[in-house]
């Protein structure tokens, strides 16, 4: 990790610490801006974005998935642009299943 990147992990925990993580989140959201616009391969609607909560190391992952794709991004090591990471898609033949998602915080990811 970066100079950079430890002195954001630093003001987040310290954040967190003085205001709660609820107040925390409703003020991170508050200060969304959009970063990147992304069209997705698949010319349909995104069904579920989910980010990753399973490694802090890699927070900037996240991914979705819509019709028979998904696609995982980086959003940090291209400055202001997301980067694709990974891309899988079902055969056309291949009826996708509902999965449940568990996110597992023993992952090495």
């Amino acid at each position: 990790m970066n100079n950079e990147q430890n002195r954001v992990d630093h003001a987040v925990g310290y954040q967190i610490k003085f205001t709660g993580l609820s107040e925390f989140r409703r003020h991170a959201l508050q200060r969304l801006k959009l970063k990147t616009v992304i069209k997705e391969s698949h010319c349909s609607q995104v069904q579920h974005l989910a980010t990753n909560l399973c490694s802090a190391r890699c927070r900037n992952l996240f991914a979705t998935v819509a019709r028979n794709q998904a696609t995982i991004y980086d959003d940090l090591h291209l400055g202001e642009h997301v980067a694709v990471v990974s891309n899988m898609a079902l055969a056309d033949d291949v009826k996708p299943t509902k999965v449940a998602l568990i996110p597992s915080y023993t992952s090495s990811v």
